[in-house]
């Protein structure tokens, strides 16, 4: 909300017809009008000039939005009757050094995770066996680009489940796409998620390994009001089932095999 007060006093909201919106910003304007009768004294005489003083005050809050550090301006304006028989006074409106603009800013921000569950069948698993990684938007601490982090698992004993958080995944407002009219759209970033499978010549052997791939797609929403949130949609590449899902389990086993020649004569 935007008030004048002084010799005359008004107040003007968003979306009234004396503020109009360009892009994502927003222009506003008060009209003051003089006449003679603002130049008259009490005793009947009038003035050849008159300078009238006002203040410009900036009002209200918005969930996500921080005003103007500086809420109040101040001008000044000048009435003078020339007296040549125009009808026309004219009219000088001086702005302080700040000026009449006001600067509002937008923050919005939300958050996800994305977590893998380990186990392994047949005999315990030893620390850092086995290695994970996560790719996609702000992962590893990238700002606003894409990113990769990997996770190497705790020891644990034969057929328990070994769980872990990758790095916390926070969005702002500018992991957001606008629109045409500068409001934040619906943004859609991609993540995988998989177990790192080494090479032939580096597995452990006797251990199978599970290839899955997770790939999940986090959609990015701004309720307007200081928070994003997410909606997720999650596939696996060895199977049609979806799920809202940011957590992926992968399964290895450990095969063991012997075998003894057994030789005698007759």
């Amino acid at each position: 909300h935007l008030s004048t007060t002084g010799a005359s006093s008004t107040k003007i909201e968003d979306g009234q017809a004396g503020i109009t919106k360009t892009s994502d910003q927003w222009t506003y304007g008060f009209r003051l009008s003089y006449t003679l009768e603002d130049l008259k004294n009490a005793d009947g005489t009038y003035d050849e000039a008159r300078t009238f003083e006002y203040t410009v005050t900036e009002t209200g809050t918005l969930l996500g939005v921080t005003n103007d550090a500086n809420p109040t301006r101040t001008l000044s304006v000048t009435v003078t009757d020339p007296r040549d028989g125009s009808g026309t006074l004219n009219v000088v409106p001086t702005i302080d050094d700040k000026g009449l603009d006001f600067h509002n800013v937008y923050s919005t921000a939300g958050e996800t995770d994305f977590w893998v569950e380990k186990v392994l069948y047949g005999r315990a698993m030893a620390a850092d066996e086995f290695t994970f990684e996560l790719k996609g938007r702000n992962v590893g601490g990238a700002k606003h680009a894409d990113g990769t982090q990997t996770l190497t698992n705790a020891a644990t004993n034969v057929g328990n489940v070994w769980t872990a958080k990758f790095d916390h995944i926070a969005y702002t407002l500018d992991d957001l796409t606008r629109n045409a009219d500068s409001t934040c759209a619906d943004t859609t970033y991609t993540y995988t998620l998989r177990e790192v499978v080494p090479a032939d010549a580096n597995k452990l052997p006797g251990v199978t390994y599970d290839s899955t791939v997770m790939t999940t797609k986090v959609t990015l929403h701004d309720k307007g009001d200081g928070t994003i949130t997410t909606t997720d949609h999650t596939t696996y590449s060895n199977s049609e089932s979806t799920s809202s899902a940011r957590g992926h389990r992968l399964e290895n086993r450990y095969y063991a095999e012997g075998s003894a020649d057994v030789a005698g004569t007759k």
